[in-house]
């Protein structure tokens, strides 16, 4: 049985997730507590295509949570223009040694229900991974929009005979909705605090997801640079590039059916030759389930809106125990596959 892990997502919309259950039997996610799976989430683990998991980390403490957030949103609704960033910056995701102290204190100050004197440090990493999440939403979101509204054209520009332009609206500008600064210090501090948070999850597949491509980024270059600390013997990790086409318009009910049993056999065919591959160069066998896999989805998908997604496959060199002491959150992926899905 073929599964997969996703990072540092903890809510996967519709469209996501009938990609990766098209690839593997058992998707887990794991997801901190107060934040609600959507109802694509339910479907899947009610077909038992995915595995919710919940950190140990606060547990019971969902209403002191709740009011955390909730602060938050209120300081979202406070520093609109810009400045909510940040402080997020300042006050949680610096680099110094006092942060999480800081955070502590700020955590204590901020909640309605009296002062916190445990389980702050766990309160911490779910909120920094709520804040992911929303983060991530938001941007989707005006991507979405902005996409619909570039196909539709300007009303105004169609009335005056000239070509619209969309200049002015940006996918990352500063709204009311939480927000935090999606540079590489901000994304190793949510891949931290999800490892804090769910350190035995990591032990239900061989293979990691994300559907972040600076996630992939990120994970991908840091463990280049951790192998080529001889710049004379440098190497570039090998990313297999494979487009697809999209499973977002299967209905959930076929996910069982034997053409997509069939599909997530060539995918795993390719995963578990993949895993094997870590240089340069072509590879005929490879090159061979690629092309089996991508026509396998475009048969089965014939009737379907060829909408296409790009799927990036990385084997992870395996790190010494003392590059893996550098980076916090490594030896989750050390020796791993390592995949991105994005349209």
């Amino acid at each position: 049985m073929s599964s997969a892990i996703v990072l540092p997502e903890g809510r996967i919309q519709e469209g996501h997730l009938k990609n990766l259950c098209a690839l593997f039997d058992v998707v887990h996610i794991a997801m901190p507590w107060v934040m609600e799976p959507t109802a694509a989430m339910v479907e899947a683990s009610r077909l038992a295509l995915l595995q919710i998991h919940r950190p140990k980390e606060a547990l019971g403490r969902d209403t002191e949570l709740r009011s955390l957030l909730k602060e938050y949103k209120n300081l979202a609704l406070s520093y609109r223009e810009g400045g909510l960033s940040s402080y997020l910056r300042a006050v949680i995701l610096g680099d110094k040694e006092e942060t999480r102290w800081e955070v502590s204190e700020t955590i204590k100050l901020m909640s309605s229900k009296g002062s916190v004197t445990q389980g702050t440090e766990g309160l911490y990493l779910q909120i920094l991974l709520h804040l992911y999440q929303q983060t991530q939403e938001s941007r989707n979101q005006a991507k979405i929009d902005l996409d619909s509204l570039e196909m539709s054209g300007s009303p105004l520009a169609e009335a005056l005979g000239e070509e619209g332009t969309l200049e002015s609206l940006d996918p990352d500008a500063e709204s009311i909705d939480i927000k935090i600064p999606m540079d590489k210090s901000t994304l190793r501090e949510v891949l931290r605090a999800w490892k804090a948070l769910f350190p035995s999850v990591p032990e239900a597949s061989q293979i990691v997801a994300t559907l972040n491509q600076e996630v992939f980024d990120l994970i991908t270059g840091e463990f280049e640079e951790a192998m080529n600390a001889d710049i004379a013997s440098a190497r570039s990790l090998k990313v297999h590039d494979i487009s697809l086409v999209a499973c977002v318009d299967i209905p959930w009910q076929e996910f069982g059916s034997r053409q997509i049993k069939e599909i997530r056999n060539k995918a795993k065919e390719l995963f578990d030759l993949a895993s094997t591959k870590s240089g340069q160069g072509t590879d005929p066998v490879l090159d061979e389930k690629k092309k089996l896999l991508i026509q396998g989805i475009k048969n089965y998908a014939a009737n379907q809106k060829h909408n296409t997604l790009t799927l990036k496959v990385c084997r992870l060199p395996i790190l010494p125990d003392e590059d893996l002491k550098k980076n916090k959150f490594g030896g989750n992926f050390s020796g791993r596959l390592l995949i991105n899905l994005s349209p």
